[in-house]
């Protein structure tokens, strides 16, 4: 997938993307049943979120509950990049909120246990972004 290249050589890339109406799209294609068109897209979107303005689109376009679904069921490499993406997205406060109320904490947690090396430290990451909200305490 070109897009996902173009997300990651050139940091000029991610704006242009964003201002030219990219994401939407891009938010659509995580729920195509097509497991690789899926890694493609969360790491697209995981490339695109370095940008603080990306973030917040990327929230706004519902991305959220699809990369939970991802990195629930994705392939490998899917899940790596969706935990990085959740951990990208748990910074913003409103986040940290949406994630907890739809279930993001469990898989996360799951890859503490059963996630390669990298999945387990983005994964603590974002569970500790998270934690900061009373709402997710248990």
């Amino acid at each position: 997938m070109k897009i996902r290249m173009l997300t990651k050589e050139n940091p000029d890339n991610k704006i242009r993307i964003a201002n030219r109406g990219g994401i939407p799209p891009l938010v659509q294609l995580l729920s195509y049943p097509d497991s690789k068109l899926q890694e493609h897209t969360v790491t697209a979107l995981l490339n695109l979120l370095i940008d603080e303005a990306n973030k917040r689109l990327i929230t706004r376009e519902g991305a959220i509950p699809a990369i939970i679904e991802i990195l629930q069921n994705g392939t490998d490499e899917a899940r790596e990049n969706s935990a990085a993406a959740l951990f990208s997205l748990s910074m913003l406060d409103e986040n940290k909120v949406t994630i907890g109320s739809l279930n993001g904490i469990p898989p996360l947690v799951n890859l503490l246990q059963n996630g390669t090396t990298k999945e387990k430290k983005d994964a603590t990451t974002a569970l500790f972004n998270l934690s900061l909200n009373p709402s997710n305490k248990l």
